[in-house]
């Protein structure tokens, strides 16, 4: 007997140690559990605070300026076309800010795993299974599930915002780009306004002076007339000189008569004998120049008009072909052929002959002969 009761001494000391083995296994068991669920608890918390309550709902959806789409030219649209990109804007995703789950307040529902009966406190059970439950209101589950469903419903707003801003920057980069076109086309337009400009300052300087020199003309027609009426007083006066006068007038007659056959032949021997009695060389300089209706303003020396209408500047003006050249080198620029000539202040007008142009002529092109 007692044999047996120091074999069943060793046998209980024995189970003894083992019990007290898995105990101290247990008890680190349970203090890993614990620690997890505390953690997933804290990180549920904090999680929820991530996540929003519910959907933000805009009460009136704001008025956008839509762009205008209609071709740009130069009527004015009172009423133009108008893109329907806002149509399919959603706003509310522009909502920040929105109110999270604060689970602090929920923390007794985290951490309860069954559902208990609200009238006897106790475990409810599952009436037919007679299961613990494990979901429901106030239970941890109802609110994981709360926060799954809310967790999902924002992702799908996180995938349309994403959607959103896909089409905001394709309707960014097509309204960057025209931008830049129109841009393009405003600087080009503003180039051409510049020369505009430039080309109507230039035309108004030259009506400016057309209207000096129209003024001058008046001037002159002025003392001209005031000449005529001295010379109708002295024909009144001098009645007796009319004998002499016809005489002059037959001599003068005789001289149109002659002038008007060289005009009929401009190319007569009398137009080669003058130009071979003048000399080559530098006969004026071009002071104005104007390459659309191909003609240019000459000044020309005294001596070079004398020798082209005589000393008295009575003769017709001989059809004679002159060379403009440029710079030091005497670049040849073009023929010029001459149409008048003004001798009271030595200026000229000649055409440009195209069939000789090599560089549009321009002020201060030298002009020999």
């Amino acid at each position: 007997m007692g044999k047996l009761l120091r074999v069943l001494v060793i046998i209980f000391l024995v189970l003894s140690v083992i019990a007290l083995v898995f105990g101290c296994m247990l008890f680190a068991k349970r203090e890993l559990l614990k620690g997890r669920t505390q953690k997933l608890e804290t990180a549920i918390m904090q999680l929820g605070t991530t996540i929003e309550k519910e959907d933000s709902i805009l009460e009136t959806k704001p008025e956008y300026p839509a762009k205008d789409v209609s071709p740009c030219t130069a009527e004015i649209l009172e009423e133009p076309e108008r893109s329907t990109f806002w149509n399919t804007y959603n706003p509310q995703l522009e909502i920040l800010d929105q109110p999270t789950f604060t689970l602090k307040d929920r923390q007794v529902e985290l951490m309860t795993y069954y559902k208990i009966d609200p009238i006897t406190q106790r475990i409810a059970r599952d009436p037919v299974m007679r299961n613990k439950l494990t979901s429901g209101a106030g239970t941890m589950q109802n609110l994981l599930d709360e926060l799954i469903t809310r967790s999902g419903e924002q992702y799908d707003l996180l995938n349309a915002t994403r959607e959103q801003l896909a089409t905001i920057r394709i309707e960014l980069v097509n309204t960057i780009t025209e931008l830049n076109q129109k841009k393009r086309e405003h600087r080009i337009s503003l180039k051409k306004i510049a020369e505009l400009e430039a080309e109507i300052a230039r035309l108004n300087e030259k009506i400016r002076t057309l209207e000096e020199n129209i003024a001058e003309l008046e001037t002159q027609i002025r003392n001209l007339e005031d000449k005529i009426n001295d010379l109708q007083r002295d024909i009144a006066i001098k009645d007796e000189t009319i004998g002499e006068l016809e005489v002059q007038v037959q001599e003068f007659k005789k001289q149109i008569e002659m002038l008007t056959a060289k005009r009929e032949d401009p190319n007569s021997g009398g137009h080669e004998q003058l130009k071979e009695h003048i000399e080559p060389g530098v006969k004026g300089i071009v002071v104005a120049a104007n390459s659309e209706w191909n003609f240019v303003v000459m000044e020309l020396s005294d001596k070079f008009i004398s020798q082209l209408l005589g000393p008295e500047h009575d003769r017709e003006l001989p059809q004679i072909d002159l060379l403009l050249k440029r710079g030091d080198n005497e670049q040849f620029v073009t023929k010029v052929r001459l149409r008048q000539i003004r001798h009271d202040d030595d200026l000229a007008v000649a055409d440009i002959l195209l069939n000789w142009q090599q560089t549009p002529p321009k002020e201060g092109d030298q002009v020999f002969f």
